[in-house]
């Protein structure tokens, strides 16, 4: 059987549980707003990524 090739996806999550405020990193800083990705925003990523390939029912486990 073919091993698949793990693919690595880059979603950036900023200040998700960070107590710290580096000047790379805060976007709160950098933007001036709180955003915080909800569970649509990062499937609808994943879906650009991985077009017909994505199955969410396997990535939301």
């Amino acid at each position: 059987m073919k091993k698949k090739k793990m693919l690595i996806v880059p979603i950036f999550l900023p200040h998700e549980g960070c107590p710290y405020r580096c000047v790379f990193c805060s976007q709160v800083d950098i933007t001036g707003t709180r955003y915080t990705a909800d569970e649509k925003h990062v499937l609808d990523t994943l879906k650009t990524y991985l077009g017909p390939d994505f199955n969410s029912n396997r990535a939301s486990k």
